[in-house]
């Protein structure tokens, strides 16, 4: 009964129930109810997807508790641990998944698709897109071990190389999107959205113009088009030398709310950077436009935000405005935003440019 509840706990929409599930885990110890591996595996599986964030920590001491009680852990098991361990805050439990990974191997525990997907996602996660060689490492291992790829599978190793750094391997993100069409692979809204942020990421923005194309056949794939999407395509503008398709990626994002699709706030961050990219800094006022609204519809500002905006007062065209640029590094402190390294280097470049060097 305990077992089919916690189950139950784990199926709650946005998984708002882990808490519940724990709370049955605490009545079934006291009532002298045995747990055994379905137990344990529904509960790390709830701590993998708990509402507000994977519960990784709290799934580790389960894994624990379940060994020391001699409870073998098994398949379901060690992937909804990888799973929780996947979804750690940016990236951060990469290795940890690997070591798990070999333990996986050394106990002789099968790895299936889920196993290898949620591996290749922990690389696409891991801090600055470090791990995208690794992903593909193991996605040779998966095919050799002769283990089915889906679609998770090429949309997770997408996403590890449109992390790459500098956007360098989007020809190898479009060979990958081949492959899946070859291998008939239903390709999704996840699987173009990794693609077109690989893509879009190409130096200098060089591809945005293929990044259309992608969506022009999601559409006609009569596949949607979400904000991910339009984020993406918005950023793919934003990357080009010298800010060329603003006016595009305005464009878009009129045609995203047209479409009754709300921007959040990656959307807002893509267009407040392609606004600050603009050649001769003319469309400093418009990002400040955009900061507006992007408050007023109670989206959160992060650094990459202000970054922008500092960035957009610095260059700005007719002198720096260096002033506002104060302010907003001003509010950014108050919101208790964390500035980073660019953040400083922005407003150090707009304070140099006030009139006779006097700030």
């Amino acid at each position: 009964m305990y077992n089919s509840l916690i189950s139950a706990m784990v199926k709650a929409s946005g998984g708002s129930q882990w808490e519940r599930a724990l709370q049955l885990f605490e009545q079934m110890k006291q009532g002298g109810v045995d747990c055994d591996e379905i137990t344990y595996s529904s509960l790390t599986s709830a701590m993998a997807n708990a509402a507000g964030g994977s519960q990784w920590e709290r799934a580790l001491q389960l894994f624990d508790e379940m060994k020391q009680g001699g409870v073998e852990p098994n398949d379901r098991t060690y992937n909804s641990l990888i799973s929780a361990m996947t979804n750690a805050a940016r990236g951060s439990q990469w290795e940890r998944v690997l070591q798990l990974f070999e333990q996986m191997k050394q106990g002789g525990v099968e790895c299936d698709d889920r196993t290898y997907t949620s591996l290749i996602s922990a690389m696409a996660n891991a801090a600055g897109g470090s791990q995208w060689e690794r992903a593909l490492q193991l996605f040779e291992q998966m095919k050799q071990g002769g283990v089915e790829c889906d679609d998770r599978t090429y949309t997770s190793l997408t996403s590890a190389i449109a992390n790459a750094a500098g956007g360098s391997q989007w020809e190898r993100a479009l060979q990958l999107f081949d492959e899946m069409k070859q291998d008939r692979v239903e390709c999704d809204d996840r699987t173009y959205n990794a693609l077109i942020s690989a893509i879009g990421n190409a130096s200098g923005g060089s591809q945005w113009e293929r990044t259309l194309q992608l969506c022009k056949q999601m559409k006609q794939g009569k596949v949607d088009c979400d904000k991910i999407t339009h984020s993406s395509l918005i950023s793919a503008m934003a990357n080009t030398a010298g800010g060329s398709q603003w006016e595009r990626a305005l464009q878009l994002f009129d045609e995203m709310k047209q479409g009754g699709v709300e921007p959040n706030d990656r959307t807002y961050n893509s267009l407040i950077s392609a606004m600050a990219n603009v050649a001769g800094g003319s469309q400093w006022e418009r990002a400040l436009q955009l900061f507006e609204q992007m408050k007023q519809g109670g989206v959160e500002c992060d650094d990459r935000t202000y970054t922008s905006l500092i960035s957009a007062t610095a260059n700005a065209a007719g002198g720096s405005q260096w002033e506002r640029a104060l302010q907003l590094f001003d509010e950014m402190k108050q919101w208790r935003v964390e500035p980073n390294d660019r953040t400083y280097t922005s407003l150090i470049s707009a304070l140099a440019k006030a009139p006779g060097g006097s700030q």
